[in-house]
């Protein structure tokens, strides 16, 4: 029997910009269990808060209180290692446990180490593959490989966000590897018209703001260009720039960092949206952008960078457009967007490939896997 089992979900950032995670707490929450939430809040700005709402699903959570930007890196290292030591400290104040669900490695090897102790299952949720999604010299990457198989090879079952991914870990002995897409809840597709753009061209972006998506680009493309408009939001290193270019044009505009919870509301008014990543980078090579998901499901186009695995998905299903990792190849694809009958077959084939992703598919196979541990 469930009867409100606990499980703590283990994650390193803030709960409410965290969409994947917020939908682990519906799936969980809805399944019967009690999910506590342990995650980092690297700007301070809630502190002492120990309840949080999403999806209409009330939940408990404590907060790391440690000021540390996104996107340092290395320089980051100390404070991971002091919210790793929080991590544990804070699980070892907790009572009867059913299981954790850790997410990326710095929530996973503290989470593994903690468990193993204990003799408690933990589900590792693998965002990004740790080594493949950072710059660093080829020991570090060993090094890491080597911990990140020891997170997943102990694991109860280890969960990846595409088919693609598989492949990424083919390393470990993992055999319970389950994919769950980043796919959004949304009430109704009858809600959400297609309306092709006329004249001017509305695109979107709602993520991490970082030197790898083309985004300082895509800001000079479109304050060049009257015929696009950007709505853009989030945080990151680039924070303050995209703020520049919002205050000096008028057809740019900065939402800050939204929850999770309006971030569909804001979308679903744009004509595209876009995940536009370098493929240079190992851990773009297999991206699975929330944003492809999200379009799917509100009939939008999207425009991805070819090489980074989604452009594949994308051609195959004829949801959008892919670009070479330039501004001039981003611009022609935009104007590409603004002929009628290539906007509208686009998105009447995202609106009938949203089913193969739907958000109760991916509910019930996080339930599987819990129902499991419990057998």
């Amino acid at each position: 029997m469930i009867n409100g089992q606990k499980i703590v979900i283990v994650r390193s950032t803030f709960p409410n910009s965290d969409s994947r995670l917020l939908k682990t707490v519906y799936f969980l929450k809805h399944s019967g269990y009690e999910p506590i939430v342990l995650a980092w809040d690297r700007d301070g700005k809630a502190e002492g808060q120990e309840h949080f709402k999403s999806f209409d699903v009330d939940f408990k959570c404590r907060l790391f209180n440690c000021h540390t930007p996104h996107g340092r890196g290395i320089k980051n290292f100390f404070n991971i290692l002091k919210f790793q030591r929080w991590v544990i400290s804070e699980l070892k104040r907790m009572n009867d446990i059913f299981a954790v669900h850790a997410c990326d490695l710095d929530c996973g090897y503290p989470t593994y180490k903690f468990c193993k102790k204990r003799k408690i299952n933990y589900v590792y949720d693998i965002y990004d593959l740790y080594s493949a999604s950072r710059k660093m010299p080829s020991l570090f990457r060993g090094f890491f490989n080597n911990l990140e198989k020891k997170v997943i090879d102990n694991s109860f079952s280890t969960i990846v966000c595409t088919e693609e991914r598989k492949e990424q870990i083919s390393f470990s002995k993992q055999k319970n590897i389950v994919v769950i897409y980043n796919s959004p809840r949304i009430q109704s597709l009858d809600e959400h018209k297609i309306v092709t753009p006329k004249k001017v061209l509305k695109i979107c972006y709602i993520g991490v703001l970082t030197e790898d998506r083309l985004l300082k680009e895509i800001l000079e493309l479109v304050s060049d260009n009257d015929f696009l408009r950007l709505d853009i939001g989030g945080f990151g290193p680039l924070k303050d720039i995209v703020q520049n270019y919002s205050e000096k044009f008028p057809n740019i505009k900065y939402l800050g960092e939204l929850p999770y919870s309006e971030v569909l509301g804001v979308e679903s008014k744009s004509d595209a949206l876009f995940a536009v990543y370098d493929p240079s980078i190992e851990g773009n090579k297999m991206s699975a952008p929330n944003k492809f998901y999200e379009a799917l499901a509100l009939g939008k186009p999207i425009i991805v960078c070819k090489g980074t695995g989604i452009d594949a998905t994308v051609g195959k299903l004829n949801v959008g457009l892919s670009c070479e990792y330039t501004k001039e190849s981003f611009l022609s694809v935009c104007k590409q967007l603004l002929n009628d009958d290539t906007y509208l077959m686009l998105s009447e084939n995202a609106r009938k490939a949203y089913s193969n992703y739907s958000f109760e598919a991916n509910m019930k196979k996080i339930s599987n896997i819990y129902s499991m541990i419990g057998r």
